[in-house]
């Protein structure tokens, strides 16, 4: 069953199925919107909704797109690069949340993810980098 929007209110369209996560809009193009809706990082471009009806949505930076996200590794190699599967790392244990994200200020043809390191990369998914070295916790 479909919800109602309060009195005086309008009903917001769904983006993705509605599953949640972060969202940004590229402030030097208004028609491009960012949306993670996945555990660790799912990112997809897509254009804003009009009315109650829901923007189109592509991956660009998800498992589908990172063929080296499921591929395991060979015990004690380093991925290089590998932002999708650093933040698949982020969703073995609940509350399995997606990584935050937002659009470069200074290029708004790059994006900034949050997982263990701050990844900053194309807007379009391809040739990502780890500019921060990973973040290491002790319990001691």
């Amino acid at each position: 069953m479909a919800s109602k929007a309060p009195p005086g209110r309008r009903r917001t369209a769904e983006i993705l199925g509605g599953e949640g996560g972060p969202v940004a809009i590229d402030p030097n193009d208004s028609a491009n919107w960012y949306v993670n809706n996945q555990a660790g990082v799912s990112i997809y471009l897509g254009t804003p909704p009009t009315g109650s009806t829901p923007g189109a949505f592509s991956p660009v930076l998800d498992y589908t797109t990172d063929p080296g996200a499921t591929t395991p590794l060979a015990s004690g190699a380093v991925a290089i690069a590998d932002v999708v599967r650093d933040g698949l790392s982020m969703a073995v244990e609940p509350p399995y949340a997606p990584a935050s994200f937002l659009v470069d200020l200074l290029d708004s043809a790059q994006l900034l993810i949050g997982t263990c390191r701050v990844w900053r990369g194309p807007a379009n998914g391809v040739g990502w980098s780890a500019p921060t070295p990973s973040v290491t916790f002790s319990t001691a």
